[in-house]
């Protein structure tokens, strides 16, 4: 027997908890209720089941896991708990983490009127469209995409790179680093930590950015060059994005109790990092034995589940993507 175990709001735990409803045996973690990750996981193999803990954004969520270190007063949250501008307390927002969800945060927050600091670690550059199309309408068709694991020189650092820069708008807005500076929202390095109700970051700011020009650079040769085998995109030469603008000194450090940030935005991977074994064990193992917190979680994962479009609302919104031509972001 298979059982998906559903412990959040992931994309499978959200797909799981819509299976719920159709007696597909899927289960809540109140099977293995009081019991360590560890002996949930063999009790779980000995079963002949199997057990998939989607946990998305909410393994730890981040009022949870810094309030410890936050100064009182500042409004502390998940990006999954981000709604709009207007639910977060007047005054500047630190947003942590520059992968899709947190340049669209900061995009809106910005165009808001606010202060925003956006703290940058690795991140993966990407353009919305590129030579007149979608860049995963490139991605797709050069073979990018078909890439298997037994081809990937580093399978778990590929596995645990961040989501690509890549927001949906009718206009295929390209948003990076650079239009969000452009803007006036600050950019400072990785969130390391927060000590004394100071919020200190990495100073590998410009090496991060680097980094991600040189790997978007790479993607677009390779598409470059599958363009001229094949034959087609003459139409729009190649071309080449400027290089991320950094500031120069890059900000080490924010004082939280000076008044100028009044809420943080948290992306969760930064919360319990997959790369550390026991600080993600500690996080499932609650999540497995701690009742309010699986209620709170399937909670969560019902909502977002009543929002999520249908099969065919998203087929024919992926559709529309891949065969569109536009003019470049």
């Amino acid at each position: 027997m298979k059982k998906l175990i559903v412990l959040g709001t992931g994309a499978v735990g959200t797909a799981a908890v819509s299976m719920a409803f159709f007696g597909t045996g899927v289960a809540a973690a109140d099977d293995y209720a009081g019991q360590t990750y560890a002996d949930a996981s063999s009790a779980a193999s000995d079963a002949g089941q199997t057990v998939v803990i989607a946990s998305g954004a909410t393994v730890v969520d981040v009022p949870q896991r810094l309030a410890p270190d936050v100064p009182v007063g500042i409004t502390t949250l998940t990006t999954a708990g981000y709604r709009n501008p207007a639910a977060l307390p007047d005054g500047g927002v630190l947003v942590v983490g520059a992968s899709a969800s947190g340049i669209q945060i900061a995009h809106e927050l910005r165009r808001s009127g606010r202060p925003v600091t956006l703290a940058v670690g690795e991140h993966v550059r990407m353009p919305r469209t590129y030579r007149g199309r979608d860049i995963l309408w490139w991605m797709d068709v050069s073979g990018i995409l078909d890439e298997r694991y037994d081809e990937v020189p580093d399978l778990l650092r590929a596995r645990n790179l961040p989501s690509m820069q890549l927001i949906g708008t009718p206009e295929r807005t390209t948003l990076d680093l650079n239009t969000l500076r452009t803007l006036g929202v600050r950019l400072v390095g990785r969130l390391a930590g927060i000590r004394d109700g100071t919020a200190l970051f990495s100073g590998s700011l410009p090496n991060v950015c680097a980094l991600a020009d040189l790997k978007l650079g790479r993607l677009l040769d390779t598409i470059d060059r599958w363009a001229a085998l094949a034959g087609i995109g003459d139409e729009q030469r190649p071309r080449r994005f400027a290089a991320t603008e950094v500031p120069a000194p890059v900000p080490l450090s924010v004082d939280l109790r000076a008044g100028e940030i009044a809420s943080i935005v948290g992306e969760g991977g930064l919360l319990a990092d997959p790369g550390d074994e026991a600080g993600f064990g500690t996080a499932l193992r609650r999540a497995v034995t701690d009742a309010t917190l699986r209620q709170t979680l399937l909670q969560r994962a019902l909502e977002a589940a009543g929002r999520l479009p249908t099969c065919d609302e998203t087929a024919d919104a992926m559709a529309m993507v891949l065969t569109g031509v536009g003019a470049d972001g």
